[in-house]
């Protein structure tokens, strides 16, 4: 396999559009421009910021020109680090701090302290330039290509750093499920800042595939959504359940919107068989696939196509695949306890923070591993991820998984999404609540309470019943496409 840039340079040799936004049709990139245009501002980079190779702050959304400033900075010798238009004012100059950017190429309006670089400035400096970049200034081996910020436990945002090497590794294995299959459109959801998006940009760019993406603009109109759906001829889908359980409220969200479809590709949050059977029934054609791992390695290292046979095998807890090769999963206790993650794709820790770093990240037989706080367990060579560490409570002595209680509400068909959340006081867990969305029209709350209850009081021990449940419209998500537990929590 031949390393990522030195494929994007061939592929401009068969020049054809890979990065489509229908906000932006006039904006459409194709390969030789994508490589002509970050070719031009990487020389001004690296002669701007000659001696300086801090990772290098990008601030948008789904603009084209997002993907020309990745290529010019890692092409300058600089690490991206993309940040999204969602993000707190305050968190921003918070990450261009850390990451001492010596300036931040903005695709969209923003005011900063610090020294920026516009669109409409970055064409016309590629409209002055002639000189192209040399590849001796490409990051290369194990210097960082890319860092995301994820949110900390201390409050402080923490800078995944995914070398080089980590992301050909990464593409070796995911892109060779489409060596033996036909032409790719990829259907681009998640924001940049989320790691669920390296699933689609760089192999599609990679594959020479087209990328269409949703901007979070579609999210608040299915009209708009779905049109963008019904012209993308796309045929992978890569998204958070949540994303897709929010299409599936529409009944028009089927194979007939999508005909092309052939794959859904899940990452991020725990696949429920519910939104599977959905999916299975919606679109006949298309092939399911579970998938785990976190940011620390390199987006995902596991890959389950569903089967009927595995949803009435697994109704409760889905396994989310076989191990990638390159990399080793161990789990720390006899049978289930924390998934450990070691080998190609684990990043070089968290950017500047030698604290997170030593808490989190160690070797093992010479190789980098990641302690993720993931519970799992193997049954034979397939991985089960059973919820976070800290999805775990204690309730009057006993422990809960909260996701547990989320699956069997799951099991009512009035139930169309569920999140359990814990009610703390003086630091102490004092119940519990569990949102959820009904299929039907409530006019009785209080008697469809006790029907809720009842009916999961079928499936899980009465300590598990939640002492609240709260019905909403809709689940909060987050930029990344994830129910908002931080907002529901806040609701409690």
């Amino acid at each position: 396999m031949k390393p990522l840039l030195e494929q994007l340079e061939l592929n401009t040799k068969q020049d054809k559009v890979v990065y489509r936004h229908d906000l932006m049709p006039e904006e459409e990139l194709t390969a030789s421009l994508v490589w002509e245009y970050s070719d031009k501002l990487a020389a001004y980079l690296h002669e701007t910021y000659k001696g300086d190779k801090s990772p290098i702050v990008v601030y948008g959304h789904k603009h084209p020109f997002m993907l020309v400033y990745f290529l010019a900075c890692v092409k300058s010798g600089h690490a991206y680090c993309p940040v999204d238009v969602n993000t707190p004012i305050d968190r921003v100059e918070d990450i261009i701090a850390t990451v001492k950017s010596p300036v931040v190429l903005v695709s969209e309006d923003i005011s900063l302290d610090a020294s920026t670089l516009t669109v409409p400035e970055a064409k016309e400096v590629i409209a002055s330039t002639t000189e192209r970049i040399s590849k001796e200034h490409y990051v290369q081996g194990e210097d960082i290509f890319y860092i995301i910020f994820t949110s900390g436990s201390t409050g402080k945002p923490k800078g995944v750093s995914i070398t080089y090497n980590n992301l050909n590794h990464f593409l070796d294995w995911y892109t060779g499920y489409y060596k033996e299959k036909g032409p790719q459109v990829f259907l681009g959801h998640p924001p940049f800042s989320f790691d669920l998006s390296v699933m689609s940009l760089w192999p599609a760019l990679y594959m020479h595939a087209p990328l269409v993406q949703i901007d979070k603009e579609h999210l608040q109109d299915f009209k708009v959504l779905f049109k963008t759906l019904e012209v993308s001829k796309a045929t992978v889908w890569i998204s958070t359940p949540s994303f897709a359980e929010m299409c599936l409220v529409d009944p028009s969200f089927n194979q007939d919107l999508l005909p092309e479809l052939e794959q859904f590709v899940f990452c991020g949050e725990k696949l429920f068989s519910t939104t599977v059977e959905k999916l299975m029934e919606r679109f006949p054609r298309a092939e399911v696939v579970n998938t785990y791992g976190p940011t620390e390695s390199t987006v995902m290292v596991t890959w389950m196509p569903l089967t009927r046979e595995l949803l009435e095998k697994y109704p409760d807890n889905l396994p989310v695949g076989v191990i990638k090769p390159g990399t080793t999963v161990l789990i720390d206790g006899p049978e289930s306890g924390e998934i450990i993650i070691y080998g190609n794709t684990v990043a070089k820790g968290y950017y500047e923070n030698p604290e997170m770093n030593a808490k989190h990240f160690f070797e093992v037989d010479g190789e980098r591993a990641y302690r993720t706080g993931d519970v799992g367990h193997f049954e034979g060579d397939l991985l089960f991820c059973e919820g976070r560490i800290d999805f775990q409570i204690k309730l009057h002595g006993h422990r809960i998984e909260l996701e547990d209680i989320d699956n069997n509400l799951l099991k009512n068909p009035k139930i169309r999404q569920a999140a359990t959340v814990p009610s703390m006081a003086d630091g102490k867990v004092k119940s519990i609540t569990s949102f959820v969305v009904y299929n039907e029209p409530i006019e009785k709350r209080f008697e469809t309470v006790k029907l809720v209850k009842k009916e999961l009081a079928q499936h899980v021990p009465e300590y598990m019943i939640p002492k609240k449940v709260v019905f909403l419209d809709e689940m909060p998500l987050n930029n990344n496409g994830k129910i908002d537990k931080k907002q529901l929590k806040e609701l409690v």
